[in-house]
């Protein structure tokens, strides 16, 4: 995605073109933080190349215009293909983000035609002459002063100071359930590894035991177990001889 920006009067434009795809959404939404940085809070999308986009990215957007409305300005949206216009004011009542034809058109939306109207020099001989204004009473300094609170919701799309701690509270945890799974699989390492060190030492002693069995069975301790030993063995080939001895007779 290509972007580009431009300004008419306080007004940031921001031109993105491209399809708008979750791969090219991240260069716009950086490009949109910049803006927010910077203190721009009036900002026109003009998005050519917007054929379609997605429920989910449309909440992305949704958020971002949340977020500068809590900077007292806005995100509209223009040069929207009209089909994709209709499913993006069909999405929520009232719509999540404002889409205009045009440039001028969502310029209008910051700067209604009637209010420049207002201000210009002709309009002040014809408009009726303001009352004259009464005396405010004085202010009550140790009073405090009352402060009114707007808030409103968008259907499917969370508040940002929702969506900023409920992503930051699932990056700790995130974080956490790692740490105890590396925790674990060090955990179990180690007990694998000391597992197997045992059963090598028992195999090694296995080993030797089972040489000095075969030694101790095929040696004799003493003089007297070999002369007995070599005894039994002279009267097993005699009783072999004589057996193949009497076969051979027994055949004649």
């Amino acid at each position: 995605m290509k972007l580009k920006l431009e300004a008419l009067r306080d007004i940031s434009i921001l031109v993105a073109e491209g399809p708008i795809t979750p791969e090219n959404f991240a260069v716009l939404r950086a490009g949109i933080k910049k803006l927010f940085k910077d203190g721009k809070n009036k900002i026109i999308l003009e998005l050519p190349d917007s054929g379609t986009i997605a429920p989910p990215l449309l909440r992305e957007l949704a958020t971002l215009n949340l977020l500068a409305s809590e900077l007292a300005g806005s995100i509209v949206l223009a040069q929207i293909a009209p089909l994709t216009r209709a499913k993006i004011e069909a999405f929520s009542k009232p719509p999540a983000v404002r889409c205009f034809a045009d440039r001028a058109k969502a310029a209008e939306f910051f700067y209604p035609p009637n209010e420049e109207a207002g201000k210009s020099p002709g309009a002040a001989s014809t408009a009726p002459a303001a009352p004259s204004p009464q005396p405010l009473p004085a202010p009550n300094v140790g009073a405090p002063t009352p402060q009114k609170s707007v808030s409103f919701e968008i259907p499917g799309v969370a508040s940002a100071a929702t969506v900023s701690e409920s992503a930051s509270g699932g990056e700790d945890k995130a974080k956490q359930f790692k740490a105890e799974i590396r925790a674990k699989e060090m955990g179990d390492l180690g007990s694998v590894r000391k597992k197997l060190s045992d059963l090598e030492a028992e195999n090694a002693e296995l080993k030797t035991r089972i040489a000095e069995m075969i030694v101790s069975r095929r040696d004799p301790p003493d003089l007297d177990a070999w002369k007995e030993k070599v005894s039994l063995l002279e009267k097993q080939l005699a009783d072999a001889i004589k057996t193949a001895q009497d076969a051979a007779a027994a055949k004649k």
